[in-house]
């Protein structure tokens, strides 16, 4: 795993960061989820829904396909 992905919870004494770290999870894993969404719809209005469909399913392809190739290139490097 990528050394920037991960993230280190919090050790038993350090309480004051726990709220941070999970309303900061929280915080994007909404913009994750809303973001795609939101735009979906905006295309679906201007091309069409099987067509902002499309490109959605071609922008989640490309974004895995770069994720993959990251991990492993990361991977051979360690």
């Amino acid at each position: 795993m990528l050394p920037i992905l991960m993230i280190r919870p919090p050790a038993r004494g350090e309480t004051t960061r726990r709220s941070e770290v999970v309303s900061a999870y929280f915080v994007v894993a909404y913009l994750a989820t809303s973001i795609p969404v939101i735009g979906q719809g905006f295309a679906a209005n201007h091309w069409g829904l099987r067509t902002a469909g499309a490109t959605l399913d071609g922008a989640i392809v490309v974004v895995a396909v770069l994720a993959l190739v990251t991990t492993v290139i990361a991977a051979r490097r360690a």
